[in-house]
């Protein structure tokens, strides 16, 4: 018995369609992580989410401005130290971010290290590459110091925020 008996395929299943060849696109990749650890920081992350969802409906749109754009899970309102215990914090929340602040301390001499544990939002967008990478460097400087600016509204002062700007390629 031949394949396609086998198989059941007759010779017209057979026919190939024309595949479509993948086309490549570059991109820039952009990441960063928002603390989301307690009331102030979640209003923030919210804010910085209605932020990107207006670019595109604004009046003043650039080659820049967000089409799109992932986030991870926002943590409820209620989802605070105070509400809720750590182990259902760690099953509800989706990441958590660990880090060393060397912010000084009130009422300490010196720099002391301290671990940070705290619910983050995940962010990742993705920007058109153009020719003049100033430009988009540009664009990154200015998104970091709205989010500052928006945490210390909420009284939630930030020590840092980490950007990554990365190429990648599509295939499409």
């Amino acid at each position: 018995m031949n394949r396609e008996a086998i198989m059941g395929k007759s010779k017209k299943s057979q026919i190939k369609k024309k595949e479509k060849p993948a086309r490549l696109e570059r991109r820039v990749r952009v990441t960063f992580f928002l603390p989301a650890g307690t009331i102030g920081d979640i209003s923030a992350v919210r804010e910085v989410i209605d932020s990107l969802d207006n670019q595109y409906i604004s009046d003043t749109i650039t080659k820049f401005t967000v089409t799109g754009f992932i986030h991870s899970s926002v943590p409820l309102e209620t989802s605070t130290e105070e509400t809720l215990d750590h182990a259902k914090r760690l099953q509800e929340e989706i990441f958590w971010g660990h880090w060393w602040s060397s912010a000084e301390t009130e009422g300490v001499k010196g720099v002391l290290k301290k671990l940070v544990i705290e619910s983050i939002v995940f962010f990742l967008i993705d920007y058109p590459v153009f020719s003049q990478e100033w430009e988009i460097d540009e664009v990154l400087q200015n998104l970091k110091e709205e989010i500052f600016s928006i945490y210390a509204e909420y009284g939630r002062p930030q020590e840092e925020i980490w950007i990554v700007k990365q190429d990648i390629f599509r295939y499409s």
